[in-house]
């Protein structure tokens, strides 16, 4: 055995239950004083173990929104990281400014967050992979326009029409009459 030994009912530690009705051995003698010591015993165990029940509840409370905060962040990191899906490519070259290199830079654009769909969910995030490519001088000196002017700040949560903003700037605006005029 373990060499713990039980207290017995009636050694003064844990009182006993009660005599069962009718007894009248006198181990089991009732006694006003048997009688508080087992009911204030008993009371003390089922405040004890109601005090262990309300701490199980909030503990398992806390396991929960742990839980559901855990799920919550693997959710994120899931839709945030590079899945199987993702197809590898070579990155669109930044663009310089220069007109002839509007219709290219914004179709490598496309391509990349048509590839990269679940990277770019929100228009916001299209945007700000939009400015990543653009080259120091005028481009970067326009987006800084962009984002410091009151009213075209709003570009920035619309990603069509910040690329129309693009095109309006960069673009010629008689590309087609001077290809013409080449030919």
């Amino acid at each position: 055995m373990s060499g713990y030994e039980f207290p017995q009912p009636g050694s003064g530690s844990i009182p006993g239950p009660p005599p069962p009705s009718g007894e009248t051995d006198s181990s089991f003698a009732s006694t006003s004083s048997f009688d508080n010591d087992h009911t204030t015993f008993w009371c003390t165990v089922w405040q004890g173990m109601e005090n262990l029940s309300l701490c199980q509840q909030h503990d398992a409370n806390l396991n929960r929104e742990a839980l559901g905060t855990i799920v919550d962040r693997l959710v994120t990191t899931q839709q945030l990281s590079p899945s199987s899906s993702v197809h590898n490519f070579r990155e669109p070259c930044k663009f310089n400014g220069k007109a002839d290199q509007v219709d290219p830079f914004l179709h490598k654009i496309d391509n990349t967050l048509a590839l990269q769909c679940c990277a770019f969910t929100t228009e916001q995030d299209k945007t700000c992979y939009f400015s990543l490519y653009l080259d120091d001088g005028t481009p970067t000196s326009w987006w800084a326009a962009i984002e410091h002017s009151h009213n075209k700040v709003h570009l920035l949560d619309d990603f069509a029409a910040l690329v129309k903003e693009f095109k309006e700037h960069f673009d010629e605006p008689d590309r087609y009459a001077k290809a013409l005029r080449k030919l």
